[in-house]
This record gives C-alpha cells, sequence and structure tokens, in this order.
C-alpha cells in the first residue's frame, strides 16, 4: 500500500505556499498513491481549510484531512 501525506501547507499565508497543493498534485499523480492523508495545518481558518483541501480534488484514491489548530 503506497500512502502519501502532507501538512503544515498554511496555503492562505503567503502566495507561495497557497500553490503548494498545485506543486504536488503532479507528483501526486505520478506516485499514484492507493490514500492520501492531510495532516493538518492547511490554512488559518475554517473556510481556507475547505479551499485548500479542493484543490486536492482530482486525486482518484481516497482521502482522508484531519484538522490542525490553525485550521479551526
Amino acid at each position: 500500500m503506497k500512502i502519501a501525506f502532507t501538512s503544515d501547507i498554511h496555503a492562505d499565508v503567503s502566495p507561495e505556499n497557497e500553490r503548494v497543493p498545485e506543486i504536488q498534485m503532479p507528483i501526486l499523480a505520478k506516485e499514484s498513491p492507493d490514500i492520501f492523508i492531510v495532516c493538518g495545518d492547511v490554512s488559518a481558518g475554517q473556510r481556507h481549510f475547505e479551499e485548500a483541501l479542493k484543490k486536492y480534488g482530482q486525486l482518484t484514491c481516497p482521502k482522508l484531512a484531519v484538522a490542525g489548530n490553525h485550521d479551526l
């Protein structure tokens, strides 16, 4: 089983961080994980958390997201 995970993206903190999912997607597509896990701190609030997670929507594998302290 191939597991891919990411954490502490803080996508809404800077333009560079906002691009992290976009940069990760080609790598994830190539690696074709069986599951993708987001281990928290994707953003600095619930609204941004949901928006950032949508960027991983193209993945066909199951996805699990755990909210971190910055996401709530």
